[in-house]
């Protein structure tokens, strides 16, 4: 999304119509400021039904959420945090900077610590995660006492190694056990009516076909869906 923004402010000055299928921030629902900008990923807003409704299962009634100061993770931040309080949920909200200038996760963590809440939701790209992780290990922030969880798009599978200060061993101390929020790629009910008025399996069939049988990349299902609305 810090790379998308950027350039959809400006197709609209060259009339050039632009499509993603990576970035989910909600930031570019805005018609006005992008009015030439397609989406084919949901917003990331959409996940927190879901990250309620876990809450809700497993009867946890306080937590917090601990965001990086970044568009896409204010705005799904204020939204869970209004949709977990509408629930009647306890919610503590942190803002995190992780720069290289200036960096608060020293002072972030043991106010959260303080908070006596132990469920934590973590929006934030990867580089300032594996900082919070290992911070977190070293203040004891570990699964014994805390449930951890992540966004579920980070591009490495263990994305919270490569740290200078703390091994590989601490990092998966911290992160084990962790739960992790992300979009159903292509959906188990294949007998489900999607808008196109056609069956989940009907889609997915005609999109092979076009594509000679080659299968489906993480965005594909997504896209062909929203095409032949």
């Amino acid at each position: 999304s810090v790379v998308t923004q950027p350039i959809a402010e400006t197709t609209k000055y060259f009339e050039i119509l632009q499509f993603n299928f990576l970035s989910s921030s909600p930031a570019l629902e805005n018609r006005v400021q992008y009015p030439l900008y397609h989406q084919l990923l949901p917003s990331e807003t959409s996940l927190n039904p879901p990250r309620v409704a876990f809450m809700r299962k497993l009867e946890w009634t306080h937590c917090v959420i601990l965001y990086e100061d970044a568009d896409v993770f204010q705005m799904v931040s204020q939204d869970l945090r209004r949709t977990l309080r509408d629930k009647g949920i306890e919610v503590h909200t942190f803002l995190v900077s992780a720069g290289d200038v200036f960096s608060n996760i020293n002072d972030v963590l043991p106010e959260v610590e303080s908070t006596q809440y132990r469920i934590i939701f973590g929006l934030f790209y990867e580089e300032t995660g594996r900082k919070i992780v290992c911070q977190a290990f070293h203040l004891g922030m570990t699964p014994d006492k805390y449930v951890w969880n992540f966004v579920g798009w980070f591009q490495e599978k263990e994305w919270y190694l490569n740290t200078t200060n703390c091994t590989a061993a601490n990092m998966r101390e911290t992160v084990n056990g962790h739960f992790t929020f992300d979009f159903t790629q292509i959906s188990n009910h294949s007998d489900r009516i999607i808008p196109t008025h056609k069956t989940i399996k009907q889609v997915e069939d005609e999109f092979l076909n076009l594509t000679d049988q080659v299968g489906f990349q993480n965005y594909d299902a997504y896209g062909i869906g929203r095409a032949v609305q």
